[in-house]
């Protein structure tokens, strides 16, 4: 498993799961995560703490998904860190 997102709508939250590599090959899965942010999610919640590698492909992903995320306002909680990425490289709107 190098991604799990999973989308609980009674809540209002969006759980992310990174293992492994973050870099080109997650593309699918940060796509399939960015489709359930809309109006109704309150909150995304991202594992990091399994992340191996961190390549500029991975990172320029993860700064897609932030700006997805303050576009409509949904509060950011980061477990763990990605090398080269915070939730402080994301929207003001987030904190």
């Amino acid at each position: 498993m190098a991604m799990s997102v999973a989308y609980h709508a009674e809540e209002g939250r969006l759980d992310i799961t990174i293992a492994e590599n973050l870099d080109l090959s997650q593309t699918r899965e940060i796509l399939k995560a960015q489709g359930f942010i809309d109006d109704q999610l309150q909150t995304c919640v991202i594992d990091c703490t399994r992340v191996g590698q961190v390549f500029d492909s991975g990172k320029a992903l993860m700064l897609m998904l932030f700006e997805k995320l303050a576009q409509f306002r949904v509060r950011l909680v980061m477990i763990g860190e990605i090398a080269g990425v915070s939730s402080q490289h994301a929207s003001p709107a987030m904190s």
